[in-house]
This record gives structure tokens, C-alpha cells and sequence, in this order.
């Protein structure tokens, strides 16, 4: 039958970046200590969860420790970390290098088309004023960037491309439309408080009023 007091017992746990030497957690209650029991933990991640949980119950936490070794007296229980835990983490994976490449690589490729497509539709837009055929390029361009900002999850960037296709639209005309994405996306800016969204708003609603203003001339 289990009888140490977890309050009598010292704790001692090793570091991580030097795994031969133990720091003390609790100390114990008895001058010379006699018994002493050791885990040995092969990742430190163990280590951090049994001292974010003692942390937290340190009564359970050792009662659960000290139960492991089943005797009726423990003096000192020591958690080490084993020594090759630092040579096995220096080993490259071969697996998750490849995963962390592909996340890389994709990352790199939406950038730069995200950047494509901004330059490409700003050109496209300003030719749009004398041009509707700019004008229905930028506005596809734009669907585009919104398909691009919804997989990035990109809530600011998507509300600034549906602003560009709301300027495309007024440039073709498409004033009742233009109209409902402002509204849509006036919502989420005053929502925000973002000051350079505001602005890109603002200057979008201007547009609206003239081309509504030329329209009833």
C-alpha cells in the first residue's frame, strides 16, 4: 500500500538546454534524504506538461509521481531529462522538412500573385476610365484577389478587393450593385476602426455619389 506524504517529498527537474543539471521545484522535509526515486522523460515536452499541471494541482500532481514507484517512503523524487534528447532534436526530418517547404513554397507563390494582381488590376482600372474593356479586366482581376483573400483568410484584404470591384462596377455602370458591396463592406470597416480602410471607403463612396450625380444629369 502507497503511504508517502507528497508534502514530506523534494522535487528536483532537469533543464532543458542542460539536461545533466536539476532544478529545485519543492524541497523536501527531511535533513538526510534516503530514498530517492527517478523518472527519466526522453522530450522535454513531457517535462513541460508535468510542471504546467503541478503548477496548477501540485498535491495530485505528485501523488500521481510518486504512486509510479510503489513504495511506502520517498524521500527525493528527481524528473531527468534523457542526455541524447538534445542529439535526437538536431536530427533533421526529413518528413516535416518537406511539409515546412511546401508551406513555404506556397506561402511565396500567393504573395507574389497577390501582388500581381494588385499591380495588374490598378493598371487596368486607371485604363478603365476611358476603356470599359480595362474596366471588365480589373473587375475580373478583382474576383480574383477576392478568391485570393478568402483562402488567405484575410478579412482586411478581402474587404479592400471587394472596394475594387466595386470601383470596376462603377466605372461600367453597375451603380445598383457598386452600391450593395459598399453597404456589405461598410459594416466591417466601421467594425474595424482601421484608418487606411476608411479612407479606401470613403474615396470608393465619392465615386458612387458622382457617377450616381452624372447619371441624373
Amino acid at each position: 500500500m502507497f503511504f508517502t506524504d507528497w508534502q514530506e517529498t523534494g522535487l528536483y527537474i532537469s533543464q532543458p538546454c542542460h539536461p545533466e543539471k536539476t532544478r529545485l521545484y519543492k524541497k523536501n522535509s527531511v535533513k538526510k534524504p534516503t530514498w530517492y526515486g527517478v523518472i527519466t522523460c526522453h522530450d522535454y515536452q513531457t517535462i513541460a506538461y508535468i510542471l504546467r499541471v503541478f503548477q496548477s494541482s501540485p498535491g495530485d500532481t505528485m501523488t500521481l509521481l510518486l504512486g509510479a514507484f510503489g513504495r511506502k517512503k520517498m524521500d527525493t523524487l528527481i524528473i531527468l531529462l534523457d542526455k541524447r534528447y538534445i542529439i535526437r532534436s538536431a536530427v533533421v526530418n526529413m518528413s516535416w522538412c518537406r511539409r515546412m517547404w511546401s508551406i513555404a513554397s506556397r506561402a511565396h507563390m500567393i504573395a507574389i500573385t497577390g501582388v500581381y494582381y494588385s499591380v495588374l488590376g490598378g493598371a487596368y482600372c486607371s485604363l478603365g476610365k476611358s476603356n470599359t474593356k480595362y474596366a471588365y479586366k480589373a473587375g475580373a482581376l478583382a474576383i480574383e484577389q477576392i478568391k485570393l483573400a478568402k483562402r488567405l483568410k484575410d478579412p482586411v484584404l478581402e474587404c479592400k478587393c471587394w472596394l475594387y470591384f466595386a470601383e470596376d462596377l462603377i466605372q461600367l455602370g453597375n451603380i445598383q450593385k457598386a452600391h450593395k458591396i459598399i453597404q456589405r463592406q461598410l459594416e466591417f470597416v466601421d467594425s474595424i476602426h482601421d484608418p487606411a480602410l476608411s479612407s479606401m471607403l470613403e474615396s470608393v463612396i465619392s465615386k458612387l455619389d458622382v457617377a450616381v450625380a452624372n447619371r441624373g444629369n
